[in-house]
């Protein structure tokens, strides 16, 4: 398996399957898709383990997966839907290879809850106030009352009627 760069990425889980490890404990077993910084995918292991120490953060990391439910045999990767973000270190397997390893598999970056119902139209007028304010500054600040739409041009900011645009 190639060695993935140290660093945080976006994943999703792929499979899922209660397993154990080489001395009969149980764990479970997840394939991630990562999203590599080139925008490429690659797929790697994560082991969750169920020991005195590491039960709780196992169950949490399935939870940050999307899992709902009580009864590990049941997970499917259909249950684990969220995009998350693991944690990828390096460590030296046992030849002295170095080996990629997912450490922590994390809440997704960037999740969000969405905002109330009852308070989305209130924040969104607010905001359009707010826009209307940021324009009109914008607008008095460069000496222009037709606002930022129709500003004059910024200096070095000149365009060829020609140009193309590149996307």
């Amino acid at each position: 398996m190639a060695l993935i760069p140290a660093g945080k990425y976006r994943a999703k889980a792929q499979t899922y399957e209660l397993a154990q490890t080489k001395n009969g404990d149980p764990q479970v077993a997840i394939d991630f898709s990562l999203k590599l910084g080139d925008g490429t995918y690659t797929r790697h292991p994560w082991f969750g383990h169920f020991t005195e120490k590491t039960t709780d953060r196992t169950l949490e990391s399935l939870r940050h997966m999307g899992y709902q439910g009580t009864n590990l045999l049941e997970v499917t990767p259909a249950m684990l839907p969220n995009v998350i973000e693991v944690v990828v270190e390096h460590e030296t397997d046992q030849k002295g290879q170095p080996r990629s390893k997912i450490r922590w598999v994390n809440r997704g970056a960037g999740s969000a809850t969405p905002l109330a119902t009852d308070k989305r139209a209130n924040f969104a007028a607010e905001m359009a106030k707010r826009f209307k304010a940021v324009d009109a500054e914008t607008a008095r600040r460069l000496g222009d009352a037709r606002g930022p739409s129709q500003a004059p041009t910024l200096p070095g900011t000149e365009r060829d009627e020609d140009e193309e645009i590149p996307f």
